[in-house]
């Protein structure tokens, strides 16, 4: 294995301090990196820009019995440009790193107004300096335990890339600019494929998507035994996905709509998801885990986004604690009738995984 590729010296140095009396803590960071690439002003357009710059980030939190408020401002300069930082930063990228060429806020709450009853909700505005977008992302989580067995949530998640634009005129995914969730098997099973959506300009050239989103999920949790849990759960979308998508870029078209009418293009797509997942523990060592989940992107249509029931068994065993095996089997149909879909081979698809895990 040879070095590692090296452009220059690089590096940052910083300073930072904290306070804290009975309900308040506060956090201040300030940094300044260095490296060897050049600044905006003296490369050409595609080119890696750096230079060094500063940042930022002042973290308050208040704790007050079962409540917690989180207030956190940053700063992160267009050219700071440090791959080991990993501090809050919006979902936005700026030459593939989140946490550059930022200023913005985010307040948080996490609570229990009861003893059955949990609330988690926070706000998180920004802009890019070199772009002066402004983003938001906010969040609004309610769970509560009617029963020892039986736990319902509702929650609700809006996002918008560029708020100076909005509207169903404007495109939300496929933007090489702005990532969002990556496909995989995340945490909550939420997983589109909106990164295949490629927007482009008359020229070809990629665009960079100003949109917005907005979630409603619904989930109910049902214990009927302490080793076992069913949680169904359902999710609907509005997407800003239009075919004609910014005005101000005429012809600006998303491949995979170029032979859609106007007419079947004039709201927020709607995109559904549901969710059946089994776990159960029937001995210490042993999990099992199953889920069923449907998909489909525009629910107008079968021909123009994914449709598709994806399935799969997961059972992990631990040994003594230290060494563990897992064998994992999914079963993927695709239920939409793109001509991509039809000439498919295997379909459905089959996809098996064993994993062998040691602990010290």
């Amino acid at each position: 294995m040879g070095p590692h590729p090296f452009g220059g010296p690089f590096g940052a140095v910083g300073i930072n301090g904290a306070w804290g009396y009975r309900w308040s803590d506060l956090g201040i960071e300030v940094t300044r990196s260095f490296d060897s690439m050049k600044r905006a002003s003296d490369v050409g357009a595609g080119d890696s820009k750096g230079g060094g710059g500063f940042a930022a980030i002042v973290r308050h939190t208040a704790t007050f019995g079962k409540h917690e408020i989180e207030t956190i401002v940053r700063y992160y300069d267009t050219d700071f440009a440090n791959p080991y930082a990993r501090p809050l930063a919006s979902p936005d990228v700026y030459e593939g790193q989140r946490a550059r060429d930022e200023a913005g806020a985010r307040i948080r709450y996490t609570g229990k107004p009861n003893k059955a009853s949990n609330i988690r909700t926070y706000v998180n505005a920004w802009v890019s300096p070199s772009t002066k977008a402004p983003g938001m992302h906010a969040y609004l989580r309610g769970d509560y335990l009617v029963t020892r067995w039986f736990l319902p949530a509702l929650w609700v998640e809006y996002r918008d890339k560029d708020m100076r634009k909005t509207g169903h005129q404007y495109c939300y995914g496929g933007d090489v600019g702005v990532s969002d969730l990556v496909a995989g098997d995340d945490l909550d099973g939420d997983v589109y494929s909106d990164e295949a959506l490629v927007y482009t300009n008359v020229n070809g050239e990629p665009v960079r998507c100003a949109g917005e989103q907005l979630k409603f999920n619904l989930q109910m949790a049902f214990m009927p035994h302490k080793r076992v849990k069913i949680v169904p759960r359902y999710q609907q979308r509005f997407v800003g996905d239009p075919l004609k998508v910014d005005p101000d870029v005429p012809g600006f078209i998303p491949d995979v709509y170029e032979n859609v009418t106007p007419d079947q293009r004039a709201k927020y797509r709607r995109d559904s998801q549901a969710w059946l997942t089994i776990s159960t523990r029937p001995i210490d060592p042993l999990r099992i885990r199953a889920r069923v989940r449907w998909l489909s992107m525009d629910t107008s249509s079968n021909t123009l986004l994914e449709q598709s029931l994806w399935n799969y068994v997961d059972v992990a065993y631990l040994i003594k604690k230290t060494f563990m095996i897992q064998v994992r089997y999914d079963l993927y149909f695709w239920l939409d009738k793109r001509p991509s879909t039809l000439e498919r081979i295997p379909s459905p698809e089959n996809r098996f995984l064993v994993s062998l895990e040691g602990r010290f």
